[in-house]
């Protein structure tokens, strides 16, 4: 039941109550906040970011590893990260293969959770944009990655929007992963499908929460699923500018149009 279907059914003082508190919740005081749900969750790549004032979680890239054949080169992180104390932080790890004869997976699935596992983190994802001749190594590489995790840190996988527009490759990943994130930007020229399929249905993931992946540079796509976005549970935010006060302000502000 929505807010105002609440607020109808308990009545004026009730209602009101209960929109304070829904306010409050989003704002956490101030518009630096977070929804309770969706959860939103702030995603750093290659910035310098200032996400000390952002009252959701933090999901930021730890190291970017290039795999040619048997040959593993690893580019850890070298962009400063300010978050609040006590903020739930998810280590993302990049996978680029430029070559796939002679990789290994368990080798790999090594070196990522041990580099993404030496900051205290609750979960860890990873980022591949897998071709169709590398799908299978992807799908192993994400049960060494289960087998070799902590038990309590949760595994999460990005998807390309057209893994979860028309293509069910991802059903493979049922029993591997926690989630899974579309990235519903960066399209290029299939952007405008992408916010097409989006006004009329989710994107279609085999398990776990609904996520989505949105860029706060492409408004036109948010404001497409705008009426969608109360179905998430957990809405993942890139920016291509860096996080700071100001632009984690602007970015709310724009979210509190539609959710």
């Amino acid at each position: 039941m929505t807010v105002l279907g609440r607020f109808k059914q308990r009545g004026k003082w009730g209602g009101i109550g209960l929109l304070l508190a829904f306010v409050l919740n989003f704002c956490g005081g101030s518009c630096s906040g977070a929804l309770a749900k969706p959860v939103l969750v702030f995603w750093s790549w290659y910035h310098d970011d200032d996400l000390s004032s952002a009252r959701g979680e933090v999901a930021y890239l730890t190291n970017r590893i290039v795999v040619n054949g048997s040959e593993m080169k690893d580019y850890p992180r070298t962009n400063r990260l300010k978050v609040r104390p006590g903020t739930r932080r998810t280590a993302v790890v990049r996978v680029e293969v430029r070559k796939l004869e002679g990789a290994k997976s368990r080798l790999l699935a090594r070196r990522i959770v041990s580099g993404a596992l030496r900051s205290q983190v609750e979960a860890l994802q990873i980022d591949f944009d897998a071709r169709m001749n590398e799908r299978a190594f992807y799908l192993e590489l994400l049960s060494d990655i289960r087998q070799q995790l902590p038990q309590g840190i949760k595994l999460s996988m990005t998807a390309l929007a057209s893994w979860c527009m028309q293509d069910n490759w991802l059903t493979g990943s049922n029993s591997l992963v926690d989630e899974v994130v579309p990235m519903f930007f960066s399209m290029g020229s299939r952007q405008r499908q992408g916010g097409d399929f989006l006004n009329e249905r989710l994107p279609l993931v085999p398990l776990g929460p609904r996520c989505i992946g949105l860029s706060m540079d492409e408004p036109a796509t948010i404001e497409k699923l705008s009426v969608r976005l109360r179905q998430f549970d957990r809405i993942y935010i890139f920016s291509r500018r860096p996080w700071t006060g100001t632009t984690l302000e602007t970015s709310l502000g724009m979210l509190k149009r539609w959710i």
